[in-house]
Order: structure tokens, then sequence, then C-alpha cells
């Protein structure tokens, strides 16, 4: 216990600081002690606690050599092509529990200038010129902007730049809405709606299909080396199986 005392004081402690700090170290290392008898007492007989060890210690070994071949030798890049196999061969398994939209949605302040024009490009969306008009009134009188090819979402996604107490309900497939709300000006149209239980985009699951992916490759890393090990030491005769 004295060595574990050296390293404990720095600077130049006063001598009484010493002592409290040397005391301090002793009372703490006398109660852990104290319970590490009483937990050995109570050990259940059928429990062999040096097998235990022994199992946690080759435990240990074996991950942590795990994680040196993982670092060494897996192959972390994930190509859409990847992802793509693991969605078509999984397809099945990916339903959504709650619906996704893709929507165009242009807020602007109740005053903004050419709302009339805006309204009217509005509804020729469609239409490559109008498209462009909207996207470039947007970046200068606009609140908020989603137009174009743009991502899958949920509403809980959506809402917060939505109307106030605008309800997921009239998010249907012939959205299309003009409304005003706190100032604000909001033109709300759908163009894709993919309802809960539909079969969810290989955008809505490429994180997931990554981790998996990652996964299955580690443990096949895995089980190549004890199977390459295995090989090895067959060839070269350092071990010998005697079947039953």
């Amino acid at each position: 216990m004295a060595s574990d005392l050296e390293g404990m004081f720095t600077g130049s402690p006063s001598p009484q600081d010493s002592a409290l700090l040397a005391n301090s170290f002793v009372e703490k290392w006398v109660r852990e002690n104290l319970l590490m008898q009483e937990a050995e007492k109570k050990i259940p007989k059928d429990i062999n606690i040096n097998e235990l060890v022994r199992n946690y210690r080759s435990s240990l070994i074996k991950h942590n050599y795990e994680k040196l071949i993982i670092e060494l030798q897996l192959d972390s890049t994930v190509t859409e092509n990847d992802i793509n196999e693991y969605y078509d061969l999984n397809k099945e398994q990916f339903k959504l529990e709650y619906p996704l939209y893709k929507i165009n949605h242009l807020k602007i302040p109740s005053n903004a200038p050419n709302i009339a024009k805006v309204r009217k490009s509005w509804n020729k969306i469609a239409d490559s010129t109008s498209l462009s008009y909207l996207i470039e009134y947007c970046e200068k009188h606009g609140e908020y902007c989603l137009l174009g090819d743009n991502e899958w979402q949920s509403f809980e996604q959506l809402k917060e730049q939505l109307p106030t107490n605008f309800s997921a309900s009239r998010l249907t497939s012939t959205t299309n809405l003009a409304l005003e709300d706190n100032g604000m000006f909001h033109l709300i149209g759908m163009k894709e709606l993919l309802n809960k239980g539909a079969t969810a985009p290989v955008s809505h699951i490429r994180d997931k299909a990554e981790r998996v992916i990652l996964h299955t490759r580690k443990i096949q890393l895995i089980e190549d080396k004890k199977e390459e090990m295995f090989d090895r030491e067959m060839r070269l005769k350092n071990i010998e199986i005697y079947k039953q």
C-alpha cells in the first residue's frame, strides 16, 4: 500500500496536509478491502471465480485482437451499389411506420412583392422556367423554400416550417394550398406521398443499411481469419483432431 501513496502529493504540502491526505487514503483503502473480504465470504459455492477470471481474460484478449484485425483489414467503403443490393434483397423488411412526403413549400412574408406573379408561377411549377423564378424569388424574399428535387421527410420534420396548427391530415396526394399565418404566406403542394405500410425508399434506410453491411463484413472478416489460421496450423501439423 505504501507504493500507492507515491506521487499522491504534488507541490510542497505542509506536514498537516500530508497527514490528512495519507489518512484519508488509508481509510478509503481499508473500507475497500473490508468490502472485498465480506464479498469473498458471500461467494456462492457453485461459482468458480478462477474460471470466471480465465474466461473474462480470454474474452478481453480475443476482443482486442478482433478489434485490431478489423482496424487493419476491414473494407469500410460502402458504395451505392452495396446499398442498392442490400435494399433489393431486403425490401420487404422496410415497411414505413409513418407516412413520408415530398412537398413543395414556399413561405414568404405576407407583404412581399409580386405575390400574384408568385402564385401564377406556382400553378405552373412543373415548368422549369416557373420553378427557376420561384427559387430565385425565394432567395430574395423567402423565409423558407423547399422546391425542386428534395428528400423524403416525415411530418415531424416538415411541421416546424408549416403554418400553426397545420395537421398531417391536410397532406394528401392532391394537396395544393395557399395559406396565411402569423404574417406569412404559404404555398404548399404535394409532389409524392408514401403512406404508412408502404415500402420505405432506399434513401430512408441508407444509414441502417450501411451499419448492417459493415457489421456483416466484420463478422465475415473474423470468421475468415479463424478459417485461415485453422488451415495454416493443420498444414503445419501443429494441431491434430481425433474424430470419435
